[in-house]
């Protein structure tokens, strides 16, 4: 039992419903993928990948804080038509919380990229973008979640070395607001 698995198990002995999700089997993480999760992944990559482009478009036009708020308004409607459709209910307990996280995680980000949607062409921010990952793996490594590897850190490189292949990433002269719409 890994120190993380015994952390999804309970003072009562009672196993959480994410616990067999601390188990991946070697065979499936070697077996290939399906068609049509790679047309899911090629899919979302492309949506996920557009959206710097609209962000971009539509920043000068709306403007970074009304951007912003129609992005975080189309995500709370999305997110209660599929929690509707999947008979889940809304934690308003919790609503102090989820307030506080979606701000930092949801509402901040989404305001800064569209400030930084005026600031840079939209190659560069697709390419900040793809440093999640590496950010993530170390985040995950200095928590202890996850250990860092060398396949691991070939795999981020070969991603963000597609991305930078992808997107057309032209001169941009290095202004203060550049550099703070980078950070």
């Amino acid at each position: 039992c890994s120190k993380r698995h015994a952390e999804i198990i309970s003072a009562k002995g009672e196993v959480s419903q994410t616990a067999h999700l601390t188990h991946i089997n070697r065979s499936t993480i070697l077996a290939p993928m399906r068609a049509t999760y790679f047309i899911q992944l090629v899919g979302l990559s492309a949506l996920w990948g557009a959206s710097f482009l609209f962000i971009r478009i539509a920043s000068p036009v709306f403007g970074p804080n009304v951007l912003a708020f129609l992005r975080v308004t189309l995500a709370t409607l999305t997110l209660a038509v599929l929690m509707r459709v999947l008979g889940q209910s809304w934690a308003w307990r919790q609503w102090r919380t989820l307030v506080v996280i979606g701000a930092l995680s949801v509402a901040m980000p989404f305001l800064l990229f569209a400030w930084a949607g005026l600031q840079l062409p939209a190659g560069y921010s697709a390419l900040l973008n793809s440093t999640a990952v590496i950010f993530g793996m170390f985040a995950s490594a200095r928590m202890g979640e996850d250990t860092i590897t060398f396949k691991k850190l070939l795999g981020c490189a070969c991603g963000f070395a597609g991305v930078a292949l992808i997107v057309s990433l032209g001169p941009v002269e290095p202004s203060f607001k550049v550099v703070m719409a980078v950070l």
